[in-house]
């Protein structure tokens, strides 16, 4: 009995570290694409996601739970993984955001999210080790797969956020400066010389 517990709460866990570790890393996009203002309340909530998250894997790598080794080991590695990930992000993602470098932002997040996808696979690895334990309980191994449908499903619908995010950060990146442009190139053709534009680029804006 004890066994089985330990299996449906360790899985729980499990899912609740990659879901909040998930949306720490959705978040990022928004703070590209925020105001200041914005990008202090991004931080605050990244914060807090990372702070359930530990909570999470903390109690599966303090021995609460009866795992085989080669779970924890593996969430051990993953965590380490996501540690260093996050360092990147406040150190070099957030700080290349706040500082305006929006395309240097996007590209170091982009380099950030492949160091995710490794500590994805040795969550992943994990769950698969932890099924595999479960085996032998026939209660465990239907919560199981049920939990790693909804951690699949998490990981669909939050990599379409993602996306969707991204997408919408590089729009209107291109198209504000652009209805700018337009809008003073309208006055001009209306004979109006007085409307001036701040947007500098080196680009064909």
């Amino acid at each position: 009995h004890s066994l089985k517990v330990d299996g449906l709460d360790a899985s729980m866990d499990i899912q609740e570290f990659t879901k909040h570790t998930v949306l720490a890393q959705a978040a990022v996009l928004q703070h590209l694409g925020g105001d200041a203002a914005m990008k202090r309340e991004v931080e605050t909530y990244i914060a807090e996601m990372d702070k359930e998250a530990d909570e999470h894997i903390g109690r599966i790598l303090d021995d609460t739970y009866s795992l085989p080794d080669v779970v924890r080991s593996e969430l051990r590695t993953a965590d380490e993984i996501i540690i260093g990930m996050r360092k990147f992000r406040d150190d070099k993602v957030l700080a290349a955001s706040r500082a305006g470098q929006i395309t240097e932002a996007l590209a170091l997040a982009a380099e950030n999210d492949v160091t995710f996808d490794k500590a994805a696979e040795r969550i992943e690895a994990a769950i698969v080790a932890n099924d595999a334990d479960n085996v032998r309980l026939d209660h465990v191994v239907d919560t199981t797969k049920a939990s790693r449908t909804r951690l699949t499903i998490i990981f669909l619908a939050l990599g379409t956020l993602l996306a969707g995010l991204l997408g919408w950060v590089i729009a209107n990146m291109v198209s504000r400066p652009a209805r700018e442009v337009a809008l003073v190139l309208d006055s001009l053709a209306n004979g109006d010389l007085r409307p001036r534009t701040e947007y500098q680029s080196a680009d064909e804006l």
